[in-house]
């Protein structure tokens, strides 16, 4: 089988970044080539059998005709093209296979398509919005990162269940274990393990920390992400007096952030809209019970009262009755603890990597 995966993710022009360690265990067995479709230089090169290409250029639009022109003068010819998404790079490859032939596969990693919150952050978002229905709705099959956003375009949409799969990003469990270190703070702590940007909500996470802080005198709140938000939280934070107790770490590499999760009382998982939230497995498997909104896997990993709570999105209060809860019931966070280290090995790269590289292999017949 010949493959064609269209992206832009830049980690795919690392060849030790984990993200190409995932397309090693997606692809293998089968001649693959990877095009990067993100600004700065050209990049050509082979790494384990699969060929990842960038054509470079210095804006978007540019890059996006360059690797059209670079794909369209490949000899070769593909059995599948795969789309990381349904917008821009899902009209590029469903324009290559009307072009070149192959089956045309597209994924959602988000739950963007219809939703308000999305489509109200940009003007384009609403003619975006059209068009990624169109490219799902032409699509040969569809894959999904959550259970929720695969019910919703078969239900809503249409799609043929028959052509779709859900199947998240597999989190890397020998990364994320319950035993190991711990970050050295002192007191416990509500960790918040997202980008710094308005659909993550971290300005929730700050107004339900501030009333907690101040009921609990032993309680710290860990910021572990970057992003434009980032002096507005510490502001507020500074201006209610607590920033001796709050602990802004960065954008920190997975062995550091491991640390912060097992040590935590729980992850404050405040997203208006995701598509599965891998911080919360990540969190999971430290032995952290996830406190969220009603977005990306919660309900299909995070399971309410078994290893989190679970509560309607923008619900502030009851995010923070659930942190709270965590803070108040020592036997409802051991037993939480104990269910989410267990029940996060079950969504673990290996066992996920394998699912869909067999029905990437079936839905190239």
């Amino acid at each position: 089988m010949n493959i064609l995966t269209l992206t832009l993710d830049p980690m795919l022009l690392d060849p030790a970044s984990i993200a190409m360690k995932r397309q090693h265990a997606y692809y293998a067995g089968h001649e693959t080539t990877l095009v990067v479709m993100r600004p700065g230089q050209a990049v050509d090169f082979v790494e384990k059998a699969i060929h990842i290409q960038s054509f470079g250029g210095s804006s978007k639009p540019f890059v996006f005709l360059s690797a059209f022109r670079g794909i369209l003068k490949e000899r070769n010819g593909y059995d599948l093209i795969i789309a990381q998404d349904v917008l821009w790079v899902g009209l590029m490859a469903y324009i290559i296979t009307r072009v070149r032939g192959g089956k045309l596969i597209t994924q959602l990693h988000g739950d963007y398509l219809d939703n308000p919150k999305w489509i109200n952050e940009k003007w384009i978002n609403t003619q975006l919005n059209v068009l990624g229905k169109w490219i799902l709705l032409r699509s040969d099959g569809v894959r999904t990162v959550s259970k929720g956003i695969e019910d919703y375009i078969v239900d809503k949409l249409h799609y043929p269940r028959e052509n779709t799969i859900s199947i998240p990003i597999g989190t890397e469990m020998t990364l994320f274990l319950p035993e190991g270190v711990r970050a050295n703070i002192d007191g416990r702590y509500v960790i918040f393990a997202q980008r710094l940007i308005p659909e993550k909500s971290p300005m929730y996470f700050v107004s339900i920390m501030i009333d907690l802080m101040r009921k609990y005198p032993d309680l710290h709140a860990v910021v572990a992400g970057a992003g434009h938000l980032k002096e507005d939280m510490i502001a507020q934070f500074r201006n209610s007096g607590l920033t001796p107790r709050t602990h802004f770490v960065g954008q920190i590499g997975l062995a550091e952030l491991a640390t912060y999760y097992r040590g935590a009382t729980c992850l404050l998982h405040t997203a208006g809209w995701e598509g599965w939230g891998m911080p919360m497995i990540e969190a999971m498997a430290c032995g952290a019970p996830v406190v969220t909104t009603k977005t990306g896997c919660a309900g299909e990993a995070v399971i309410h009262d078994r290893n989190g709570i679970i509560t309607p999105i923008d619900d502030v209060d009851g995010l923070k009755r659930g942190v709270e809860r965590l803070l108040t019931e020592p036997a409802t966070l051991a037993r939480m603890k104990i269910a989410a280290a267990s029940d996060a090995r079950l969504w673990s790269f290996t066992v996920l990597s394998e699912r869909l590289r067999t029905w990437y292999e079936e839905r190239a017949k």
